[in-house]
């Protein structure tokens, strides 16, 4: 800003975000090409790990 506008503002500027919005923490189905953060995909997995195994049990123990 000080060179495009010649001054320092006196506050940052904050650019709200949403789930939406792109970013190293974001979640895609196209995972491909897209380095995200670690603890990403280990949350992604233990989500993935948890509904097997809720499906195995239900399988199991032939509960609705």
């Amino acid at each position: 800003m000080k060179e495009d506008l010649s001054y320092i503002p006196t506050k940052m500027e904050f650019e709200e975000i949403s789930l939406d919005t792109p970013g190293y923490f974001s979640y895609s189905d196209q995972q491909s090409g897209n380095t995200g953060a670690d603890s990403t995909d280990t949350l992604d997995a233990t989500i993935f790990m948890f509904i097997e195994m809720e499906n195995i049990i239900k399988k199991n123990y032939m509960m609705p």
